[in-house]
C-alpha cells in the first residue's frame, strides 16, 4: 500500500481558536455566547471567500475546508452540503497552551496536530 496524496487538494485554513479569539476580538478567557457568534460569523466571512473560489471555478472535489467545530458555527454542514473536502481539527487549541508561544514546544510542533477529514 502506498502511503500520501499525490492528487490536488486546495484547503483553506481557518482553523485558528484560541489566538483569533485573543488577537483579533481582543476576547480573553471563554467567550459568551454573544461573542461566539461574532467570532462564527467572522468565519463564515473567510468560507463565502471559499464559496467564491468554487463560483469562479474551483472544483469542490478538490477543495476544501479546515475549520473548527468550535466557531465554525454551519460552516462545516455548508462545506460538505456544495461537496467540499472537510476538516477539523481535534487538538486543544495551541494559544490555549503556556508553550503556544514557544516554537520549540512539542506542542507547537506540526507532528503533533491532528486533523480529522470528513468524506
Amino acid at each position: 500500500m502506498q502511503l500520501g496524496y499525490d492528487g490536488k487538494l486546495f484547503i483553506l485554513a481557518f482553523d485558528h481558536r484560541g489566538s483569533f479569539q485573543k488577537k483579533w476580538f481582543g476576547i480573553e478567557g471563554d467567550p459568551t455566547p454573544e461573542e461566539t457568534e461574532r467570532i462564527s460569523d467572522a468565519k463564515h466571512v473567510i468560507f463565502e471567500g471559499l464559496l467564491h473560489a468554487a463560483e469562479e471555478g474551483t472544483e469542490p472535489s478538490v477543495t476544501g475546508a479546515l475549520v473548527d467545530e468550535q466557531f465554525g458555527g454551519s460552516v462545516p454542514g455548508e462545506a460538505r452540503e456544495r461537496g467540499f473536502k472537510l476538516a477539523m481539527p481535534v487538538e486543544k487549541s495551541a494559544a490555549s497552551t503556556s508553550s503556544a508561544s514557544n516554537p520549540t514546544s512539542p506542542r507547537c510542533s506540526s507532528a503533533t496536530t491532528r486533523t480529522a477529514i470528513a468524506r
